[in-house]
């Protein structure tokens, strides 16, 4: 934005395994001190994290990985069964 000045706080920490940091910008006007500031952004970042999409992200990775182990040890079984067959035979 071409002759537009933003106030910007970038966390370089977030204390997330995901995201290595995060660029929040300040509403215009806003004339908080900046120790202020950052309390109130790593307290907005804190609850994104327990926010219900992320919450739902987390959910069905795990659903997915639990699927794909069910679907690895179903497989498992029945070569196992099939192989005690054929060798008895």
């Amino acid at each position: 934005m071409k002759g537009v000045s933003k106030r910007v706080i970038e966390i370089n920490a977030t204390e997330n395994e995901y995201f290595d940091r995060a660029v929040l910008y300040l509403r215009t006007g806003e004339n908080t001190q900046e120790g202020k500031l950052m309390e109130e952004a790593s307290s907005y970042l804190r609850g994104l994290e327990s926010a219900p999409a992320v919450t739902a992200v987390k959910t069905r990775i795990r659903t997915q990985w639990m699927l794909s182990l069910a679907k690895l040890l179903s497989a498992a079984a029945t070569g196992a069964a099939l192989a005690v067959f054929f060798l008895k035979f």
